[in-house]
């Protein structure tokens, strides 16, 4: 394993490829699913995920991430120095040429301290850090047999879907 620039990684990367899609990201050999499946909730915006970067490829191989710190925007500089066997990154990625993925969860890991402070943790709480917006959780035992508490997450579930709220869903 070694550290290489992006340039090194994929000649032809880019921040962006033609789309942004839930389905371009890759896990990688860390365990912040959590943190993935937030960004893929906020892929469904392509918009949100362009805004959390102040800067587009730039010659420096260094870029300003946006997050939201007890809702004050927060930037986070890191460069495109990602640690790889060969040509696969370790850790996070997309499926093609493009390193929004990448980036991201580096700066999250720089906000929290390091790659070794992301295995576990809350995907609400993530969503909160990436757009700034108030985020909650509730929980569902499935073991549970009360219908009418089913028939209350079910309508709170489609109550937020009609106001295009940003969902995500995760089990333990």
């Amino acid at each position: 394993m070694q550290w290489k620039r992006a340039r090194e990684i994929r000649p032809n990367f880019s921040i962006f490829g033609p789309s942004i899609v839930p389905t371009d990201i890759k896990q990688g050999a860390i365990g912040d699913c959590y943190v993935l499946a937030a960004l893929a909730s906020l892929a469904e915006r392509p918009s949100r995920v362009h805004e959390m970067f102040y800067n587009a490829k730039n010659a420096s191989g260094c870029y300003l991430i946006k997050f939201y710190v007890n809702g004050i925007p927060t930037g986070v500089m890191v460069d495109d120095l990602f640690l790889c066997n060969g040509s696969d990154l370790i850790f996070a990625r997309c499926k093609g040429d493009e390193f929004w993925v990448a980036l991201i969860e580096k700066a999250y890991a720089k906000l929290l301290g390091s790659y070794t402070r992301l295995p576990s943790g809350s995907t609400f709480k993530v969503m909160h850090t990436l757009t700034g917006a108030p985020a909650s959780n509730f929980d569902h035992d499935p073991f549970r047999n009360d219908e009418n508490l089913k028939d209350a997450h079910w309508e709170r579930l489609k109550s937020c879907d009609k106001q295009h709220m940003m969902m995500c869903l995760s089990s333990n």
